[in-house]
């Protein structure tokens, strides 16, 4: 989808670029939050990065395999470093080419992540697992997913706070187990 939606938000087609933001944004929140332990951070991280992406359209390059997330997570990978330390550097002090990464690294660290988020969600009970499944695979919102699964959309929020709750949890478990093994995982 983002090789279709990307050349037309370079050109500046908005629509184009939020739906790009509509595919997106959960991954990058989630990633900020598993990464900082703050959700307002997390929520600023990831307008940030889409910020960043629509000032630099005109650099930044479209990767096959990954779309735009390998260049969303650097950012946002960045972006937690630097506002979770305030004596580092300020988002506008980033350099111009920020687009610079690792994409192998990259790509190796989405994937984990991804790996890590699915396993995590495959541990969850069957109801919790078809919400998430119905949202963040699917894309659709809560009375979307609700009238599939029968359940209300509010059911549908408290399942996903709840989802979103023990996935941060998991994910700061498995990253403080990694760090205490000698690991170090993104």
């Amino acid at each position: 989808m983002d090789l279709e939606d990307w050349p037309l938000a370079r050109r500046g087609d908005e629509e184009a670029f939020e739906r790009i933001y509509l595919r997106h944004h959960r991954a990058i929140y989630s990633f900020a939050a598993s990464r900082s332990r703050d959700l307002n951070l997390a929520e600023e991280v990831c307008a940030e990065a889409f910020t960043a992406l629509w000032r630099q359209r005109a650099s930044v390059e479209l990767h096959q395999e990954g779309g735009l997330l390998p260049w969303l997570f650097t950012v946002s990978r960045r972006l937690v470093t630097r506002m979770s330390q305030p004596h580092l550097a300020d988002i506008d002090d980033l350099p111009d080419d920020i687009a610079d990464f690792d994409p192998v690294g990259d790509a190796i660290a989405t994937q984990d992540f991804v790996l890590r988020v699915q396993a995590a969600i495959l541990a969850m009970p069957e109801d919790y697992q078809n919400v998430a499944i119905a949202v963040f695979r699917d894309g659709l919102n809560s009375t979307q997913a609700g009238d599939r699964l029968g359940i209300s959309p509010a059911t549908v929020r408290t399942r996903l706070r709840w989802l979103r709750g023990a996935l941060m949890s998991q994910l700061a478990t498995d990253e403080m187990t990694n760090e205490e093994a000698g690991h170090d995982r993104p």
